[in-house]
């Protein structure tokens, strides 16, 4: 006979979860999905759609977190070596940077900053998928705590570096740098 241990549990009695969201090239293509909590993976699935999503929207509202991560393919990272320390100056700078890097016009670029020990990381996503992912999470019901790219996630040191190879793309991180390619591209180099 085997011995079923409990849910770890907050001070509340409530147990505690994380729902991950793994989505696809573009908001109509499958999103996966799992909730995971101290013992593990506790359920995982695929939605096709933010309707199939929508199922899970009252579970997802008492996670303790609700993380969306995007393909690295659709975020564009820059590190920021000596970031202003005022933070609506640190975004403006990352702003002119990712305008300049990227030659997009910063109404096109939905650009999010991180400030970390030493330096400062700045990501951008084209504002036209931002937008279908907020469509989407209004449709399903689901709002994420926090939005990123699958590339910074990857568990590092500070002198290591990750690969992942998967059948059609590549995710790399070394640092606090990182990005995802399609495997043709990678391939072919």
């Amino acid at each position: 006979r085997k011995h079923h241990r409990a849910a770890p549990s907050d001070r509340s009695g409530r147990v505690s979860e994380v729902l991950i969201l793994l989505f696809g090239e573009s908001a109509a293509a499958p999103v996966r999905w799992a909730f995971l909590g101290p013992d593990g993976i506790r359920h995982a699935d695929t939605a096709e759609g933010p309707d199939a999503l929508a199922a899970l929207a009252r579970r997802a509202a008492e996670a303790d977190l609700v993380a969306a991560v995007l393909p690295g393919e659709q975020v564009a990272m820059r590190v920021m070596p000596s970031p202003p320390r005022v933070a609506s100056k640190f975004k403006a700078a990352a702003m002119y940077l990712l305008e300049d890097e990227l030659a997009e016009s910063l109404e096109a670029l939905h650009i999010s900053v991180v400030r970390r020990e030493d330096h400062g990381c700045a990501f951008a996503v084209k504002t036209s998928l931002m937008e279908e992912w907020r469509d989407f999470f209004d449709v399903s019901g689901i709002h994420p705590d926090i939005m990123t790219a699958d590339f910074a996630l990857l568990n590092r040191g500070a002198s290591e570096g990750v690969i992942v190879f998967q059948p059609r793309r590549i995710v790399c991180a070394v640092n606090d740098q990182g990005f995802a390619v399609e495997r043709p591209l990678a391939d072919a180099s």
